[in-house]
């Protein structure tokens, strides 16, 4: 697409514009494999049951793998649109 082309230093993501307002994005790798990374935190935290299970007691929240386990949930609520 011919026109203004703003690109995004943070990510590299580009959008390209024409006088007709016609707009295309063309997606860093990043937000590329977005879905795929939001899949496989997913399914990931499946094989976590038990975990997440602890951690909604309140229990193990202080260790690297519940900080972690915490931190992947986080990341699937906000992705979700749901405050964390």
């Amino acid at each position: 697409m011919e026109g203004q082309t703003k690109t995004y230093k943070a990510c590299g993501c580009r959008i390209f514009g024409d006088k007709e307002k016609h707009y295309d994005i063309e997606y860093c790798f990043k937000h590329k494999a977005a879905q795929d990374m939001y899949e496989a935190l997913e399914k990931l935290l499946t094989l976590h049951v038990e975990d997440c299970k602890m951690l909604d007691r309140g229990i193990g929240s202080a260790t690297p793998r519940g900080q972690k386990i915490s931190r992947a949930r986080q990341a699937l609520a906000l992705a979700e649109g749901r405050t964390p």
